[in-house]
């Protein structure tokens, strides 16, 4: 009897762990399905749009005579400088013979009419405000350009996406600044963004920027608030000053380890942010990087901060419009905490070890600071005198534990009563 109730015991703990594997294999296998389905449903609404916008730019071509033209600036072709025609314009590869290699300055500036623009390949440059057109909603860019230039789709609001040419390598200033961008893919053959491309194109929120890029340029995405992310690539060594201004959505960012230098203003006004990881490889960064004035209402929504050791110097108001920052790891290579460095909410900071002076504003009126982390190695500090006495902790309400250690350092200046 006990061999029997033995046999079927085994019998059973085989069936449930047979059935338990297929159910395994089952949800794995369903899982699988399931992600070849979403590669392939993507693969299909991207072979779609593609279909959808060659059908756009399926328009015939214009005749010369809705143009105005010239000799192109090395006599070489045609210029193109003012548009007479209607909404659909498809500039003709050849006028009189000759090849049209140019678009002028404001050629199309304020042709409020202008839905789409196709143009020919035979174009090699095009001017500052060339397709300003606040109605323009498609436009197919020539395979022979090599940068897009100045304020080229400046007040484009209703263009929400291009697709620019692997023969770019320069996106110019302002270029797309301000326009209704939703959505830009920038290819590997741009090796230069300059000052505020994108500035101001307020629902712009998908950008893949070139892998080939090595500095973020001075207010590239400032003010766009609908920017909610981004993958910084590899290779960047600096992000520019307002790089990140006012992006008022972000909430996360990665800065890659190349990156050696943060800009002045870089996340002034990023109420959404609260994860941003600062790499070993920065070594500077720039003031007012995370806000203006204390009562700036620009803002920055960090909680928690860590600063690398790598970073050396920190500048005035680096920190001080971050209103929701509580916590904040000052590097233990810092020697002279500046003046108005932090936010009020302040609420525990360190001392590092290496600080060797303390401004007589650094910490004045931080009413909801409380702590101070000061390590036993650190015997000697100077603390700046202001208005003739010490007033670097004046205003504060540090536990009574931090004010004694102050005071072993040497200050003899007022705290807040408790």
């Amino acid at each position: 009897m006990n061999k029997t109730v033995k046999i079927l015991a085994i019998a059973s703990f085989f069936v449930i762990l047979l059935v338990a594997c297929s159910k395994k294999s089952t949800k794995a296998n369903n899982n699988k399905d399931s992600g070849n389905q979403k590669l392939e449903a993507k693969k299909n609404s991207s072979a779609e749009k593609k279909n959808a916008q060659n059908k756009l730019f399926d328009i015939p071509e214009s005749p010369a005579s809705d143009f105005s033209y010239e000799l192109s600036d090395d006599n070489s072709g045609v210029k193109i400088t003012a548009y007479k025609g209607g909404a659909n314009c498809r500039i003709p590869a050849e006028i009189e013979g000759m090849p049209v290699t140019e678009i002028a300055d404001r050629a199309f500036y304020d042709k409020n009419n202008i839905v789409v623009l196709v143009m020919p390949d035979t174009i090699k440059k095009v001017g500052e405000y060339s397709i300003s057109s606040k109605s323009v909603k498609a436009v197919k860019l020539s395979s022979s350009l090599s940068a897009i230039g100045n304020h080229m789709f400046s007040y484009c609001e209703s263009l929400e996406e291009i697709t620019i040419p692997e023969s770019v390598t320069t996106i110019e200033e302002d270029a797309f600044s301000p326009s209704g961008l939703k959505s830009i893919y920038i290819p590997d053959t741009v090796k230069e963004i300059q000052e505020d491309a994108f500035a101001s194109c307020k629902s712009l929120s998908n950008v893949r920027l070139p892998s080939t890029l090595k500095i973020l340029p001075v207010g590239i995405f400032s003010v766009c608030k609908s920017l909610e992310s981004i993958d910084l690539p590899n290779g960047i060594t600096e992000i520019g000053g307002q790089a990140f201004y006012c992006c008022e959505s972000l909430s996360s960012l990665k800065i890659p380890e190349t990156v050696t230098k943060i800009g002045y203003l870089a996340f002034n006004g990023c109420k959404s942010l609260t994860s941003l990881t600062i790499p070993n490889s920065v070594t500077s960064i720039g003031k007012n990087a995370f806000g203006e004035a204390q009562n700036s209402f620009d803002e920055c929504g960090l909680k928690s901060l860590d600063i690398p050791n790598s970073v050396t110097k920190l500048e005035e108001c680096t920190f001080c419009s971050c209103k929701s920052l509580e916590k904040l790891h000052l590097p233990d290579s810092l020697e002279v905490i500046p003046n108005n460095i932090f936010p009020i909410s302040l609420q525990s900071v360190n001392i590092p070890a290496s600080t060797k002076k303390i401004k007589g504003r650094a910490f004045r009126d931080m009413k909801n600071l409380t702590e101070l982390i000061i390590p036993d190695s650190l015997t000697k500090i100077e603390f700046e005198i202001s208005e003739g006495a010490m007033r670097n902790f004046e205003g504060t309400n540090l536990n009574l534990a931090s004010q004694k250690r102050l005071k072993d350092l040497g200050y003899n200046g007022k705290f807040s009563s408790k």
